[in-house]
């Protein structure tokens, strides 16, 4: 999506397999190595930085809860990465136990317009119900909701949150129909 808007996108990834994976399917700049480490931070500016921080620690599918406690949070990791790289724009997507009210505060401290919804892969052309948060942040202007390619589960279950002050009122596990992970 990205080389179809013209931008140029880095995918910075820990998992060897992750990395082959975007390889094979033509994302030519891949980073494989820590999130952490600044050596992958480019030298010009950043357009848009996506991020999809480890999720075992708020997914409902990990019931294992030694498992739960080894889990990374890596909301910090992508947040330094905010800070150093300070793109126009920030996206990232988690699962609905994620703390997006949280993120999006920590967002608009940082001067960002937010906004965060839940939404559903099937929503947007998908064979699957797959519900996430999706958060967009803009130093520019308030993001809009994505126009789902059919009726929203969200317009029938729940409804979007715009901003940290609207996220905080949303429960971060709003239930929708489907109670997939």
């Amino acid at each position: 999506a990205m080389r179809a808007l013209g931008l140029a996108a880095r995918h910075v990834e820990m998992d060897r397999h992750a990395c082959d994976t975007l390889t094979a399917a033509g994302f030519g700049d891949v980073v494989c190595g820590d999130v952490r480490d600044p050596s992958w931070h480019p030298r010009e500016r950043v357009d848009l930085l996506h991020g999809s921080p480890p999720c075992p620690v708020w997914s409902r599918a990990n019931q294992d809860e030694a498992q739960k406690a080894r889990a990374v949070d890596g909301w910090p990791w992508m947040l330094d990465a905010v800070r150093a790289l300070r793109p126009t724009c920030v996206t990232v997507e988690n699962v609905r136990g994620a703390p997006a009210a949280a993120w999006s505060r920590d967002l608009e401290t940082l001067g960002y317009h937010v906004g965060a919804w839940l939404l559903d892969a099937a929503d947007y052309g998908a064979a699957q119900r797959r519900v996430r948060w999706f958060i967009a942040a803009s130093l520019t202007s308030a993001p809009l909701r994505p126009p789902s390619s059919r009726s929203s589960t969200l317009r029938r279950s729940g409804r979007p949150c715009v901003g940290a002050a609207a996220a905080a009122q949303a429960p971060a596990s709003a239930t929708l129909s489907n109670d997939s992970t």
